[in-house]
């Protein structure tokens, strides 16, 4: 065997170590991907903060599936706003996601906690807005992050 055959032969074996150890990675899970449909994002309550561009809005996710879920709520946010004048919609992205709170939620179990969000347009009189929050699952993290879904929530008027 020449030294190049050597050499392809360690880059060969090199490639297959690396493709081994990303393929859980690559894999789909089908126990998060049901997640979307199990888990429904709820606004329970929003207020305008003191500083008059940003909301406090108050989450519930609850699990209606038939299965306990593991995930993880990610950094990722987006607020689409509908007033009576402008629309507009506002990305707080992360590019490589991790687990912000990990949590368990059992079928018919909801988790809740509260968060301040810049929202557009908040100077107008008449403010609905949806929020889409990142999940993420816990299992599948590596050095880019965490495989995640989002979740939608139902619309929301800000008094």
């Amino acid at each position: 065997m020449t030294m190049s055959h050597v050499n392809a032969a360690i880059r060969l074996m090199i490639l297959a170590l690396a493709l081994d150890a990303s393929a859980c990675n690559l894999l789909p899970d089908p126990q998060f991907a049901r997640i979307a449909d199990s888990l429904k994002l709820k606004i329970v309550k929003v207020s305008r903060s003191e500083s008059g561009t940003s909301a406090e809005f108050v989450f519930s996710v609850s699990n209606g599936g038939p299965h306990a879920v593991n995930a993880c709520l990610g950094p990722s946010r987006s607020v689409s706003v509908e007033t009576s004048g402008p629309q507009a919609t506002s990305f707080h992205s992360v590019d490589h996601p991790g687990c912000m709170r990990e949590f368990t939620l059992e079928p018919g179990r909801d988790i809740t906690w509260s968060e301040v969000i810049e929202v557009p347009h908040l100077s107008e009189t008449r403010v609905d807005v949806e929020v889409d929050v990142e999940v993420v699952n816990p299992r599948r993290c590596d050095g880019w992050g965490c495989r995640a879904t989002r979740l939608k929530s139902d619309k929301q008027r800000i008094p």
